[in-house]
């Protein structure tokens, strides 16, 4: 059996995660935060760290996709970006300024904090602790626990939103009636369908030498053009968006396998995360008011992180009972 130690790093890492996730805002009116978990979270320290983070991520990997392969070795390695590199981290900086200053101006307008400058410092202070907070758990796992800190929280957070929407349709049931769980239950098989679909693709591409990044990136870099915002517009630009996004996950994939050189992965990779963005879009011009309960490209990647791990986890074993 693989050692336990990284194991036990692993989820004290993640427990202290979710707590920072918990720790309201400096400065927040004692009363103020709802009692969902769900909802605790927008108003905790840790409450813009994650998107942040995996934002600035996902544009620094964009931009090693296109510069010469000179430049984006100081980025990261093999073309994937290093999610702990200066680039990275200076993009977060940079943007949780932006969305700390926008959550200032919301707690200002429903005074629940101190009016300037004491309830802006407050909360620009307690939102950039959280983002330290986050970041040092996931390197954490990256240097003593599995590896893969940054997919692993991603993974994380993806699995505590699903359990969130989850218990919310659950609870909506002896409300709404019987004929309310009919909805959530075509989104659960949605979701089983977009997971089991990732896991064997993942597995294929592990077992042909590739990286998980390369099913968990495309369709998060296709998640800058933010689809679900056109919500308004569906169904009617759907015979644009389909075709866009299934262009876009071919380009960006090939970009991906072009310095390794493991071109036969292509299809396999454009034609899975092809179908799941389509499911998205199908799903979105359907049930307008309710569809997944998280983006298909955290799901995608969630699922791909745990099948990774599960991967290394038989490799290792395998290797030892050989020993």
């Amino acid at each position: 059996m693989p050692a336990l130690h990284p194991i036990i790093v692993t989820i004290l890492a993640l427990v202290v995660m979710q707590a920072l996730l918990l720790v309201p805002i400096v400065g927040l009116q004692r009363g103020t935060t709802p009692g969902d978990p769900g909802l605790n979270a927008r108003f905790s320290i840790a409450a813009i760290a994650i998107p942040v983070w995996t934002l600035s991520t996902i544009l620094v990997q964009l931009a090693m996709l296109v510069m010469p392969e000179r430049w984006s070795r100081h980025l990261g390695r093999d073309g994937l970006v290093d999610p702990f590199g200066w680039a990275v981290l200076g993009l977060t900086i940079v943007f949780a300024y932006g969305d700390a200053i926008g959550i200032v101006g919301s707690l200002q307008e429903l005074a629940l904090i101190p009016e300037p400058p004491r309830g802006t410092w407050l909360v620009v202070g307690s939102l950039y602790l959280g983002i330290v907070g986050i970041v040092l758990a996931a390197w954490v796992i990256e240097r003593f626990g599995l590896g893969r800190g940054f997919w692993i929280v991603l993974a994380a957070q993806a699995l505590f939103d699903l359990a969130t929407g989850a218990t919310q349709a659950v609870l909506r049931i002896p409300v709404e009636g019987h004929l309310a769980a009919l909805e959530p239950f075509g989104i659960a098989m949605a979701i089983m369908a977009v997971t089991a679909a990732t896991a064997a693709l993942t597995l294929l591409v592990l077992r042909n030498g590739g990286r998980l990044e390369f099913v968990a990136w495309p369709l998060l870099v296709l998640s800058l053009l933010e689809m679900q915002s056109h919500r308004k517009d569906m169904p009617e630009i759907l015979n644009l968006f389909i075709p866009l996004s299934i262009i876009l996950i071919l380009v960006i994939s090939f970009a991906m396998l072009r310095r390794p050189g493991l071109f036969r992965l292509l299809l396999p990779i454009t034609g899975v995360l092809a179908a799941i963005a389509v499911l998205e879009l199908w799903l979105t011009a359907m049930y307008y008011r309710q569809t997944l309960p998280l983006p298909t490209s955290m799901l995608v990647a969630g699922s791909a992180v745990l099948t990774a791990l599960w991967h290394d986890w038989r490799q290792r074993s395998a290797t030892q009972d050989r020993g």
